[in-house]
């Protein structure tokens, strides 16, 4: 997940950057007015032709300072997804390798269904490797595994609803999971937000007696665009206050993902903390 942050500001850096350079552009367009309507920026598209080796063109554009400003808000919302979209990955094999971890020092731990075909005595020669590949086989993960912690640490249960972050983990889990699979399968567009939106909150179980939590409603709204970029999932940061040099900035992206690290850590502690317990027995 560091290194994820780290991709995230590298890729903030740089569209910062060449949104300054677009502006220094536009000032120039204003100061000679003779310019004004010309395309800045032009790409043809090629492709070599199978049977003959020549190059053929299959796409040509021609665009204005202010479609650029587009293009550069859109690829850097393109690469905000697949940022998220991975660090729901790096959640999943964190929560994976957890319970490997677990069972791997108390086999009592995993239900017997997770264990397969062996035989008692044939499990204590598994070693960490095993635990890691039959929890990765487990269906419904990560959500099943951390049922299975919520049974054995209810407080992890507890902490996942009502915690000083005043977030829904869960909740915040299965948004980023559904929100993975649009960016994934669908390019992180949503052809019917109400059914998306619906999905998430049955799922999470806040969907009662055919009634939405409002509250978490707007959570997920907040995780789309406006106009014509309603169904877009958009993770760009927008300026709350800016009194410089101090900017104040709200971001999704940040959002989400911190609440993931949240949620690690509260298994991380939870787990660390019965460790050093039979340690000191």
């Amino acid at each position: 997940m560091t290194q994820i942050s780290l991709y995230q500001r590298a890729v903030k850096d740089l569209h910062t950057r060449e949104r300054k350079k677009l502006y220094a552009d536009a000032r120039e367009l204003e100061e000679n007015p003779d310019l004004t309507g010309l395309a800045v920026n032009m790409d043809n598209m090629v492709l070599r032709d199978a049977k003959t080796g020549t190059l053929v063109l299959f796409g040509q554009t021609s665009r204005s300072i202010k479609e650029m400003e587009l293009a550069v808000a859109l690829h850097q919302n393109k690469q905000y997804q697949w940022l998220l979209a991975e660090a729901y990955e790096e959640f999943s094999d964190f929560v994976e390798m957890a319970y490997a971890s677990v069972a791997l020092d108390d086999p009592n731990f995993w239900p017997l269904a997770d264990y397969g075909n062996i035989s008692l005595a044939d499990l204590g020669s598994k070693d960490w490797a095993w635990h890691l590949e039959r929890a990765r086989n487990k269906k419904e993960v990560p959500h099943s595994i951390l049922a299975q912690f919520k049974r054995k640490f209810p407080e992890i249960g507890e902490l996942a609803f009502n915690n000083a972050c005043n977030a829904n983990l869960d909740f915040a889990l299965t948004l980023i999971e559904h929100l993975r699979h649009l960016i994934v399968h669908k390019g992180g567009v949503a052809s019917d937000r109400v059914k998306f939106s619906k999905q998430v909150l049955e799922k999470a179980g806040l969907f009662r007696n055919g009634k939405p939590s409002a509250e978490h409603t707007a959570i997920i709204d907040g995780s789309f665009g406006a106009g014509e970029y309603k169904n877009t999932i958009a993770l760009l940061e927008t300026r709350q206050k800016s009194l410089l040099p101090l900017v104040i900035e709200h971001s999704p992206f940040d959002t989400l993902t911190g609440l993931l690290m949240t949620y690690a850590h509260l298994i991380f502690v939870t787990l660390n903390a019965i460790t050093q317990q039979k340690q000191n027995v």
